[in-house]
């Protein structure tokens, strides 16, 4: 679930009833003679109002020493809701209550406030009227204050209002019985407006009516809930609206804010001090230890329906120590943590969870605008900016109300200098929070943490993951139980805002030189560290993603100083000299296009999982025999160049790898593709193709593929966006190796779930759009060997409706018509063609519509050279026929 932020910075107190959306700072006020009723019966009414949590003013608890009393007086009670008004023998006597009591009348006649009498052993007709012992009271008022008349028939007056109120009568009534009524009456008045909800919470309604419903405030049971999400959602924000709305629901109630802070060492026991104070109202016990603590907890509140709230939880000991059990606590309690570690509400059994979510856009507008605008939409020549803006904070409210309060107005540089600067360095209020659940962590947690923030978000991943951390499974339950990180389709998820924080922890390690961080991504650090020779031991990870635009030339002496490295992946990089050495700690390598024709003599790959050499120059692995393979770490794999293999002269050196892959192991192709934010709007669909093989390094066998399903994921701007499953249906048993076969589809934007075109418009700070397609199979044995994909525009189909115009005329058109039938082809239902050729290697190209020639090339070369003009003008026709199905 998500939250919501005040508008305001400043809020009151959990514990008082304002939180309900009204700006009343009491419940109640008390208005008596003191000297006939303090110590009786107004004392006992209210302790009365004070178990049921009804905020009381009583003039002689709260006023201070030193203070006006008129004007603290004047002030509580237009701070509340009603005024309880005890009219005794002597209340008239006192120019003191005369004076609160027209004070009270005229905040009653303003309707800010609701009078309740009660007639202390007086007759409401002597009140109404002054007679009787007020008729001798006003006598003396009278004759004290001649010079100022005005005032005692203003109080005249207002005895006469009061008394005309329906109330309650002393007289012939238990007082137990009275006090009982007016507490209920008073109750069942604040209950009916602690639906109202405060205004100033953006998103609060809908979420509020999600929580009451997991509440389930009619059920007789006690209910621990757990409301879980990472830092800076408005956890605490929405149970301060839960607690002001509810706690006249129940005999007691305590919020203990901020609990892992509080409740470090002995502060635990202040806690259980506060818990029990809050709720037995003022009472103290003394206890010095925790244990005694939890025992007093559990034999005082036992029968009591209570109401609890404990902020921001981080350990099992503040559980234990505060609501340790549900038996704890009356039938009907309710027991409400929030915590950024789900695993602590799992182990401590909670009955219900309740996962905090993004604002969505409209909501994250509208509290974005609130505190830069003052308003609840942007200012006119804003709203692009603002946009941007709540992009960036992805729905989590905090960022978006630290991002609104710094922009000023009427500076729109100034907003676009800020965005570009908050890209790399995060506002501090932001990561001080996101922080905290990082500091939590175990150090190997941390570490998984860290790739993933620089590595692998958003990527298909987790395989790289095992080959680095012995205990991923693990580290990886903590990071989705924090609310670190999720995994959807598979794929590694990790908020943005949570990335920025890992990328400037490590930042953080050296400022100024990217060779002394533990990892290093960006292609400009990564090429300064490799170039300048600049990297050191504390290097771990070198990886990656995007090649240089030029082919960069490396030493051979390029990882000398790095003795640590367990991840390396390059491409698009020349060793003129060779490469003379390789860290031994190196667990992954993936170097695309490596130009040495083998890895160097002295690397000794004792903690190598993984060996990925696409597009390579390689001949030989190395020179010797050499056995990567280590006892309970996972199956070594290599991913050379098929060719490679064939060609090398010593094979047997190849063979003593003991090259095993796991019976599930798949093969995942991928392809990326990058447009302009100018062309994302012209988007027609998009072109894609993968071939499959049986795996060239499985155990010989019979290979059984039957109904296997190609997978295939698109991801826009490092964003899942959808994934499909397609039936490829091959028909019986192989034993060959040599076996291949082809999958082609066009697939039209309106045939997409999700809207391509508008996922496609977010781009980064060059304005360019990244479209990144995925390729896997569910069949052992069977992988994607090569794949290629196409970006088609809407002025390349007119293009291709003219190419299968033209070839309507030629003859080999008869002879595909022949082959497929009327219509037949690729279809969305998973019907494929089987090539029965090699394939080109892997290429990556998209349409350049510029010319007519480009773009049967293009589809030439996509879809593997030496196939003909006949697969040409099949897929020509496929596309034309796409474009025809998603125009209905």
């Amino acid at each position: 679930m998500a939250l919501m932020v005040t508008e305001s910075s400043s809020s009151s107190s959990p514990s008082s009833s304002s939180t309900s959306g009204c700006n009343y700072e009491y419940d109640a006020f008390l208005s008596f003679r003191g000297a006939e009723t303090r110590k009786t019966f107004t004392d006992h009414l209210y302790t009365a109002l004070n178990k049921k949590s009804i905020y009381t003013f009583r003039d002689d608890e709260q006023l201070e020493r030193g203070t006006s009393i008129n004007e603290e007086l004047s002030k509580a009670i237009k701070k509340s809701r009603f005024a309880i008004v005890i009219l005794s023998n002597d209340y008239a006597s006192s120019s003191w209550c005369l004076t609160e009591l027209a004070d009270i009348v005229e905040c009653m006649e303003m309707k800010k406030l609701t009078v309740l009498p009660v007639f202390h052993y007086v007759d409401p007709s002597d009140v109404r009227n002054q007679t009787g012992t007020f008729a001798e009271a006003f006598a003396k008022h009278e004759e004290r204050f001649k010079e100022t008349i005005a005032d005692v028939e203003k109080w005249r007056v207002a005895l006469t209002k009061v008394a005309n109120a329906a109330g309650w009568d002393l007289r012939d009534q238990y007082q137990a019985k009275v006090i009982e009524k007016i507490v209920g009456e008073i109750l069942g008045k604040l209950k009916s407006t602690s639906s109202i909800v405060p205004s100033d919470l953006v998103g609060i309604n809908s979420r509020m009516e999600k929580l009451e419903n997991l509440l389930d405030m009619g059920l007789k049971d006690t209910l621990l809930m757990g409301i879980w999400g990472m830092g800076g959602m408005g956890k605490t924000t929405l149970v301060e609206v839960v607690h002001g709305r509810f706690l006249n629901h129940f005999e007691g109630n305590s919020f203990l804010a901020n609990v892992r802070e509080q409740g470090r060492g002995p502060g635990l026991v202040s806690l259980q001090k506060k818990l029990l104070s809050d709720i037995l109202i003022g009472r103290s016990i003394d206890f010095s230890n925790v244990h005694w603590g939890r025992e007093e907890i559990r034999k005082r509140l036992s029968h009591k329906k209570v109401l609890i709230i404990l902020d921001d939880v981080d350990h099992p000991k503040q559980l234990e120590a505060l609501v340790g059990d549900k038996n704890w606590f009356g039938p009907g309690s309710r027991i409400i943590i929030t915590t950024r570690d789900q695993q602590l509400l799992i182990k401590l059994g909670v009955d219900k969870i309740y996962q905090i979510e993004e604002l969505n856009n409209n909501e994250a507008l509208k509290l974005f605008s609130r505190k830069a605008f003052k308003n609840d939409s942007p200012l006119e020549g804003y709203e692009e900016l603002s946009q941007e803006f709540i992009d960036y904070a992805k729905g989590v409210p905090l960022a978006l109300e630290v991002l609104g309060s710094s922009l000023p107005e009427g500076n729109v540089g100034l907003w676009k200098s800020t965005l570009d600067k908050i890209e790399e360095n995060p506002p501090k209020g932001i990561l001080e929070v996101l922080q905290i659940s990082f500091d939590g962590l175990e150090e190997s947690e941390k570490n998984v943490f860290l790739d993933i923030a620089c590595f692998f978000n958003r990527e298909y991943k987790i395989n790289i993951l095992q080959t680095l951390h012995d205990q991923l499974d693990t580290d990886i339950d903590v990071l989705l139980k924090k609310s670190l990180i999720t995994i959807s389709g598979g794929y590694l998820q990790m908020h943005d805002l949570l990335q920025k924080l890992g990328r400037v922890i490590v930042r953080r390690e050296s400022i100024e030189e990217a060779g002394r961080r533990s990892r290093v991504w960006s292609i400009k650090d990564v090429f300064h560290v490799l170039k300048e020779n600049t990297g050191t031991d504390l290097v771990t990870g070198i990886f990656l993603n995007a090649p240089p635009k030029n082919k960069e030339q490396l030493n051979a002496k390029v990882f000398s100083n790095m003795k640590n490295l367990r991840l390396l992946k390059l491409s698009n990089v020349h060793l003129p000299q060779g490469l003379n050495y390789l860290p031994s700690k190196l667990r992954y390598i993936h170097w695309d296009g490596y130009t040495s024709e083998s890895l160097p003599t002295i690397f000794e790959p004792k903690e190598l999982v993984e060996l990925i050499m696409p597009c390579s120059l390689m001949k030989r692995l190395w020179k010797g025999i050499k056995d990567p393979c280590i006892p309970g770490r996972r199956t070594f794999a290599v991913n050379i160049p098929e060719w490679a293999i064939e060609q090398n002269e010593e094979a047997s050196e190849y063979t003593q790898l003991h090259v095993k892959l796991d019976d599930n192991w798949n093969q995942v192709g991928s392809v990326s593709l990058t447009m302009h934010s100018d062309e994302c709007n012209k988007i027609a669909g998009i072109f894609m193709r993968a071939s499959f093989r049986f795996n060239q390094h499985h155990p010989p066998g019979e290979y059984d593929v039957k109904d296997c399903k190609l997978r295939w994921v698109i991801e826009v701007n490092k964003e899942y966006f959808e994934e499909l499953q397609e039936y490829y249906s091959v028909v019986g048993k192989y034993n060959v190796r040599e076996w291949y076969g082809q999958w082609t589809e066009y697939v039209p934007c309106p045939h997409f779930y999700g809207d391509l075109k508008k996922a496609s418009s977010k781009r980064d700070a060059n304005g360019i759009s990244e479209i990144n397609c995925f390729f896997d199979t569910t069949s052992p044995g069977l992988e994607v060997w090569n794949c290629a994909a196409y970006l088609v525009y809407e002025h390349d189909i007119e293009q291709l409706k003219q190419i299968q115009a033209e070839s309507q005329s030629r003859q080999f058109i008869k002879r595909y018509l022949d082959y497929y039938g009327e219509g037949a082809g690729p279809s969305r239902e998973g019907t494929s063609n089987n090539v029965g050729v090699p394939l080109a290697h892997y290429t990556q190209r998209r349409f350049d519509s510029t010319q007519l020639h480009n773009l049967i090339e293009g589809l030439d070369l996509c879809f593997g050279i030496g196939i003909g003009n006949l697969c040409i003008v099949g897929l020509v026709a496929l596309i034309v026929r796409r474009v025809k199905e998603a125009s209905y």
